[in-house]
């Protein structure tokens, strides 16, 4: 009897599954969970950070070319040795740098051979107007002069935070060789604006950089990230910053975005150039963002103050049944348009429960459009006061 008894004690799991609404079961009622427009990017991420969920990708894990995203690892490795020290490290810019960026009509801060900048500065100039020059001048500091060494670093640090598709040759991605994937784009972004001094330089519109042995003034620097400048046509509040980048007829950004609290990263890659919109990527980068604020949102999915299910028992003196209720709301990623209304929601008991349990089995499938399928910690409490069990399980995807 003790061993049937232990049998019905099941194991507490929730699953959240997210599925794509198939077009065949659509419905007029239904929230179209796809952008109503086509994307013309090569590859494309857009994931909620809070919740970890992926409501955009298209081929997500296809390498490219980096172009100027390369510099989100020059960044990394600087702010990850150097974070602290930004304002009292001043370095000079070595001359041969400038043999390997003669005529590549490579982007600049017009930092000069032989001049000083702080680590701050070099920062600035890297993330506004993208300077390849200030990139090879961190680079040729942090490796003792030797670039191999540098992107050695670069590539060292890409597999340590995940990136699978990404391959570094230089320290700034004028070199075609360097390439990334959409989804290890937003791995950079994520590790990047964990930075507070990139958080704020991604914001500004402008830099002044100082003057010194070859400017006798200050001088401005603006950023190519007009995403985040309310001059411009670009310009979206909800962008806190991010990187372009471009070698060809093309154009990359990766970036993140904040409204009401809730975070997306976004990457947008190999976005081909026009006549009319020389900055694409950050065309379908607002596009992309205003539609995903504007169709989903992190609430709750279930009612804490209603019952799941009433749950039969047996060998109770006290009760014929017992009530099952979620013990949290579970925050997640929903719709807009319908919400919670939208999830299904089937609980799986046994017909009888030889003794009030704390303990059952819930599957909640959400209707969103992408691949990650994260498990949750989750608690059913009884009615009665009987000890309540949960298991966390990560997330998978």
């Amino acid at each position: 009897m003790k061993q049937f008894l232990s049998a019905c004690l099941a194991v507490l799991l929730l699953a959240v599954l997210l599925v794509l609404p198939a077009a065949a079961e659509e419905t007029t009622d239904a929230p179209n969970l796809t952008p109503g427009f086509s994307v013309t990017a090569e590859a494309a991420y857009v994931a909620n950070t809070d919740t970890g969920l992926v409501v955009y990708e298209k081929n997500s894990e296809t390498p490219m070319a980096a172009a100027s995203l390369t510099k989100l690892m020059t960044m990394i490795l600087m702010l990850e040795s150097y974070q602290d020290q930004l304002d009292t490290i001043s370095i000079t810019a070595p001359g041969y740098i400038y043999d390997y960026l003669y005529g590549k009509n490579a982007s600049t801060a017009d930092i000069w051979k032989g001049e000083t900048h702080t680590l701050r500065s070099l920062l600035y100039a890297m993330l506004l107007p993208s300077a390849n020059e200030a990139a090879y001048i961190v680079a040729d500091y942090m490796s003792g002069s030797s670039i191999d060494n540098f992107v050695a670093m670069m590539n060292d640090e890409a597999a340590r935070i995940g990136c699978t598709g990404t391959i570094f040759t230089d320290p700034c991605g004028l070199d075609p060789g360097n390439v990334t994937t959409a989804r290890d784009a937003y791995l950079l972004v994520r590790v990047a604006m964990g930075y507070d001094a990139f958080a704020q330089a991604a914001g500004e519109e402008s830099y002044q950089m100082p003057a010194s042995t070859k400017h006798d003034s200050p001088y401005t620097i603006l950023t190519s990230d007009k995403l985040v400048s309310p001059s411009s046509n670009y310009y979206r509040s909800y962008t806190k910053g991010g990187k372009t980048g471009s070698l060809d007829d093309w154009q990359n950004f990766a970036g993140w975005h904040t409204q009401d609290g809730e975070t997306y990263v976004s990457v947008v890659l190999h976005s081909p150039k026009t006549d009319e919109d020389p900055r694409p990527a950050l065309t379908e980068t607002a596009e992309l963002m205003d539609w995903a604020f504007a169709t989903f949102t992190v609430t709750a999915a279930l009612d804490t103050t209603q019952p799941i299910t009433e749950l039969p028992i047996v060998y109770s003196s006290q009760t014929d049944t017992v009530m099952i209720y979620p013990a949290d709301d579970m925050q997640t990623l929903l719709p807009r348009q319908g919400g919670a209304e939208l999830t299904e929601k089937t609980s799986m008991f046994r017909s009888t429960s030889p003794r009030p349990s704390s303990r059952a089995m819930w599957w909640v499938p959400l209707p969103l459009p992408c691949r990650a399928k994260p498990l949750a910690r989750w608690t059913f409490w009884p009615a009665a006061a009987w000890t309540a069990t949960s298991c966390c399980i990560p997330w998978r995807r």
